[in-house]
């Protein structure tokens, strides 16, 4: 790049992504409007010879991390998700004896008036078709689950690669509702920190609020939610090359709204449990402007919103295995099919504070287009009110990998 006090932020020699076009097009703009402290610090970009240095210059002013972070919020809606859809799972088989590996942990079955015990099932030579429905009695349940994760998006040449690490819990109470129905209330929280290569990182606090129900006719068992999380965000970007150095950070507050749903088919396949199942949720993050802090290069962050549907076919299987001691290990695994309707990429627009009238806009790392989400675990069932459970859940798609370890409690009483 020659160097002139005419700069040329945007010369056809460099090789540059959408995201660089973009962040090296704003600051054209604000050169050329000559907007007063702009030469303060950044036109020493514009000395810069060589291609590669002035390309990771453009990366570190474009403030990905904002559009990226939004992407992982989202994609994380899943965790809350699985615990009620898991949880409810549990509590959908309460009088279908063929079922009992799949419902114990959940309320206690049901039938012919009698209470049904997994050790007596699990001894049993023969699995019986479903009997009848549960009696219409009322209990509440209490179940609580924690879980640690770590998972990497790979970046798709324009937006870095995010590495994502999250540990929380989530936990709730729920109670009988008619013959064939249950209803009750989640909340949980979640910490996350987000790492992308070499363009800043992002530490999210969130807690979460979810209300749940279920209904069965037969075989068919119909569960579904609603959700909302509120997500508070710290940014921080390092912004360093010859001739410049600057931090910049950022606080604000998002929220993750989503609505869910799945219906299930149960059959019993030899001792087996077998549950077929589709899937629906609509998910939207919605995230306020914000200002980060920094001497020179601090960008204005524009309120934004990112919403994303899905689909999820798939099946769920388990078994029962009595130990002795009236406890019995129940085996269980799960695989789906998860589909992402609309965008897959998030964005964000964004000004410098040189210059707040003249945004641009940068897009952050993909999440899954399609992806295989499974789940393999154990729980323990501790006589009849009590279950214990540990289980590896992964999601696995060809731009991202995701990969979680579960610990669940139940109690009846």
């Amino acid at each position: 790049m020659s160097i002139t006090t005419d700069a040329d932020f945007t010369g056809n020699d460099l090789s540059k992504s959408a995201n660089q076009r973009s962040v090296a097009g704003h600051l054209q703009r604000i050169w050329d409007s000559g907007a007063p402290g702009f030469d303060q610090g950044f036109f020493s970009l514009s000395r810069l010879s060589s291609v590669r240095t002035y390309t990771q210059a453009l990366d570190s002013f474009s403030g990905e991390v904002h559009a990226s972070t939004a992407g992982v919020l989202v994609d994380e809606s899943r965790y809350m998700r699985s615990a009620v859809l898991g949880r409810l799972r549990q509590a959908s088989y309460g009088g279908y004896t063929g079922m009992a590996p799949l419902a114990f942990g959940g309320p206690l079955a049901f039938a012919d008036g009698e209470e049904l015990s997994a050790l007596a099932y699990a001894k049993s030579p023969v699995v019986k078709a479903p009997l009848v429905a549960p009696a219409p009695t009322s209990d509440v349940v209490f179940w609580t689950q924690g879980f640690g994760a770590s998972g990497r998006f790979n970046g798709d040449g324009n937006a870095a690669s995010v590495q994502r690490d999250l540990a929380g819990f989530i936990t709730g109470f729920d109670t009988r509702v008619g013959a064939s129905g249950r209803a009750g209330i989640a909340a949980g929280y979640t910490g996350s920190r987000n790492n992308l290569d070499g363009r800043g990182s992002a530490n999210v606090e969130t807690s979460h609020l979810a209300g749940y129900g279920s209904w069965g006719v037969g075989a068919v068992n119909l569960r579904g939610g609603v959700a909302y999380a509120f997500n508070a965000i710290e940014t921080n970007r390092t912004l360093a090359f010859p001739g410049f150095f600057d931090r910049a950070t950022a606080r604000y507050d998002g929220g993750t709204g989503q609505i869910f749903g799945e219906i299930g088919y149960g059959f019993a396949f030899g001792k087996v449990a077998v549950e077929p199942f589709a899937g629906g949720a609509w998910v939207r993050l919605d995230t306020g402007a914000a200002a980060e802090r920094a001497t020179i290069a601090g960008l204005n962050i524009a309120a934004n919103n990112f919403e994303v549907g899905y689909s999820t076919l798939g099946v769920r299987a388990a078994n029962m295995i009595p130990i002795g001691d009236g406890m019995v290990l129940i085996p269980r695994a799960s695989a789906a099919w998860q589909h992402a309707f609309d965008s897959v990429t998030p964005a964000a627009a964004l000004a410098f504070q040189l210059a707040p009238a003249s945004p641009f806009v940068v897009a952050g790392v993909p999440i899954a287009r399609d992806s295989l989400l499974t789940e393999v675990g154990v729980d323990l069932a501790i006589g009849r009110n009590a279950t214990l459970g540990l289980s590896y859940v992964g999601q696995i798609a060809s731009n991202v990998q995701d990969h979680a370890a579960k610990g669940k409690f139940s109690w009846r009483f």
